[in-house]
């Protein structure tokens, strides 16, 4: 919604103030060879009632696993594919009720053996968690313009159509060479754009996942997210969030 300065006095205007959302902070956590159990992220200290948490969540190794929604959280991209390595991606998102800074959310699980031990392979797994916040409380979330895909070639590049969007809104795009080589991961993103320009991006040591995001808090434009050919297992998705804020 809108807000507006309150003045007084003859010739008075009243000048209406946009609504804004700025990011905060983030968390990751990258996990080789996973064994059953660590499924984990600490989300990010300083987390306020009404910040968006945003978490991507990436298992890879020999198989697909089921994907997690945790409590309080919803789903706004799954995507999986196998190839040399098979891979699920998802993105998550939640409201903030102020209780969730430097908590610990349970994700996805890597296949285990009957006897609990992880596969001869390997699981890994990469996780972020961004937090955002608005000029005042976030209310509600709308994802539009989702795109999703996973191939061993080139992936199509990918258009966020932002323009249709009531902001403040947020584009994200991410970017995954999702190999798995011996219990470690072997794919690290080279080339992957974002046009117009992305504000950030957020990876980890492996730099085999990233999260990428653009924020319009005015005019939004539509967006083109891509990436080169990296190998064998090429996941790139992208969607917007539009945001209601109270």
């Amino acid at each position: 919604m809108l807000r507006v300065n309150q003045l007084s006095g003859f010739g008075v205007r009243i000048a209406a103030i946009p609504d804004t959302v700025a990011f905060q902070t983030s968390s990751t956590r990258e996990t080789e060879s996973l064994v059953q159990g660590s499924t984990t992220l600490t989300l990010p200290a300083g987390i306020q009632a009404g910040d968006l948490i945003v978490v991507l969540d990436v298992v890879m190794g020999n198989t697909v696993p089921s994907a997690v929604t945790p409590s309080g959280f919803t789903l706004a991209l799954n995507t999986s594919f196998s190839n040399t390595t098979s891979v699920r991606s998802v993105l998550l998102y939640k409201i903030a009720a102020g209780t969730e800074s430097s908590t610990n959310i349970t994700l996805m699980t890597a296949r285990v053996d009957d006897n609990g031990d992880p596969p001869v392979q390997g699981e890994c797994a990469v996780r972020i968690a961004a937090v955002f916040r608005g000029s005042s409380a976030i209310t509600g979330v709308t994802v539009a313009s989702t795109n999703a895909q996973g191939t061993s070639g080139n992936p199509t590049a990918q258009t966020v159509t932002a323009s249709g969007g009531t902001p403040p809104l947020i584009v994200f795009g991410v970017y995954e060479d999702a190999v798995v080589n011996n219990g470690e991961i072997a794919g690290a993103v080279g080339t992957r754009t974002m046009s117009p320009a992305k504000d950030a991006e957020i990876t980890t040591a492996s730099t085999g996942v990233y999260l990428a995001y653009k924020i319009y808090n005015e005019t939004p434009v539509d967006v083109s997210v891509d990436m080169n050919d990296e190998g064998n297992v090429n996941m790139l998705q992208s969607l917007y969030m539009a945001l209601t804020l109270a």
